[in-house]
């Protein structure tokens, strides 16, 4: 009796589809859409590279929510030397001041346009990236491959292999986080096998290494139907 009562806990235990958030989802993602720029251009500068070592990560803006998208700015701008002699806490506040979040006022977090409009005011060309129709079935649908292929070549070969970290959108819960929550995070490095992220949950906020299978399921944001592999390409001009 008491392995049935165990086993029905378990079943009352199991998350059930709730039809009510799938679809704040949607809106949430249809928001987003009208904030983003769907603009893509190429690295056309031979600047210095910057590497991995160059990243600080930033977990903290003083009395600031949603603030994932700031502190990935902020990580970008620091590294690349454009932090006009701030200090840390200094540019997270700066940036925040200037730049709050802003899908549904705030309350969702920060949309790629508004990461843009950070990056813009710091020095960089902002351009944004996506896979925007992902299909049913994910990495497993021979009919996301083709649109797969071209975006992880454009963005991890193009951009974070040359040097040039990039701001990515991946689901908290692949990376040590709470899981269905959008996050915000630097890619500072990547190669076939690994990849590296700053600002992670899990690893006291600081640059993390993971296996890179791991962080394209993470990039996927699977419960955000429309925004699946989400960049922002900063580029110092």
């Amino acid at each position: 009796m008491s392995e049935l009562n165990d086993q029905n806990q378990t079943l009352e235990d199991t998350p059930k589809f709730n039809q009510e958030l799938f679809s704040a989802y949607q809106n949430m993602a249809e928001e987003v859409d009208t904030l983003a720029s769907n603009e893509e251009v190429l690295i056309q500068t031979s600047r210095s590279r910057v590497t991995v070592d160059s990243f600080n990560a930033f977990s903290t803006v003083p009395n600031a929510t949603n603030y994932c998208g700031q502190a990935a700015c902020a990580s970008i701008i620091k590294a690349w030397g454009h932090h006009r002699g701030k200090s840390d806490e200094d540019l997270a506040r700066d940036i925040y001041a200037k730049f709050p979040p802003d899908i549904f006022g705030g309350a969702c977090g920060t949309s790629p346009g508004r990461v843009a409009q950070i990056l813009q005011a710091y020095g960089f060309k902002a351009t944004y990236a996506q896979v925007a129709a992902w299909l049913p079935g994910g990495f497993l649908n021979p009919l996301n491959q083709i649109a797969w292929q071209h975006h992880r070549n454009h963005v991890i070969d193009k951009w974070v292999k040359a040097g040039y970290p990039v701001i990515t959108l991946v689901d908290a819960g692949a990376i040590g986080g709470p899981w269905f929550q959008p996050h915000w995070v630097p890619l500072a490095s990547a190669n076939d096998s690994n990849a590296t992220i700053c600002n992670a949950f899990g690893n006291g906020y600081t640059n993390l290494p993971m296996n890179i299978d791991r962080f394209h399921e993470a990039w996927e944001v699977r419960f955000l139907p429309g925004l699946n592999f989400v960049s922002l390409l900063p580029q110092p001009i």
